[in-house]
């Protein structure tokens, strides 16, 4: 007799959040949409976008994150009050792909960080920790830590085939100090 649990693992899936650009060329698949801080480290944001080369062309794509606090109300913000602070904000180049390999895999991009917050007089971003886009990142260097690909991010470029290119953040803590 088999068992039914064996069977429940085989048919058990990972979810897997999708958001595709009004014209479907280029789709973001997260692995989840919500990341917590457990005060000694945040989730890491992983995922895989699949980019219509035809359509992008010799264009660069660029993964970008933000870090927001929101406080009071919702229904505030349409009185033309921001109750926001924007705390953290990540990029990384994944189109042309510019990430080092580990022997023949693939690894998750460098990511560019800056701790950014806007200036509420004269709505300008003033950034307290940014790194030139245009930097080179030395691989063989003990500082930079390449992060191979998640399980996640194998199976996803495996499904979708050779048009998706991974990225990987890790926010750290220290980060919201400022």
């Amino acid at each position: 007799m088999a068992d039914p649990d064996a069977d429940f693992s085989k048919r058990h899936g990972t979810r897997v959040f999708k958001k595709s650009s009004p014209n479907g060329k280029i789709t973001a698949y997260l692995s989840k949409r919500d990341f917590l801080d457990h005060l000694t480290h945040v989730d890491p944001i992983e995922g895989v976008v699949l980019i219509d080369e035809s359509y992008v062309r010799n264009r660069r794509v660029f993964v970008h994150v933000l870090a927001a606090f929101r406080y009071g109300r919702e229904d505030l913000d349409v009185l033309g009050l921001s109750f926001r602070k924007d705390l953290f904000v990540a990029s990384a180049q994944i189109y042309p792909p510019q990430q080092p390999f580990l022997g023949d895999l693939p690894t998750n991009p460098i990511p560019i960080v800056a701790v950014a917050s806007y200036d509420s007089g004269n709505r300008r971003r003033r950034s307290s920790n940014y790194e030139d886009e245009g930097s080179i990142v030395n691989v063989n260097d003990p500082q930079v830590d390449v992060k191979p690909l998640t399980r996640l991010q194998e199976r996803l470029i495996k499904k979708l085939g050779s048009s998706a290119y991974p990225f990987y953040f890790e926010v750290s803590c220290l980060w919201f100090i400022y």
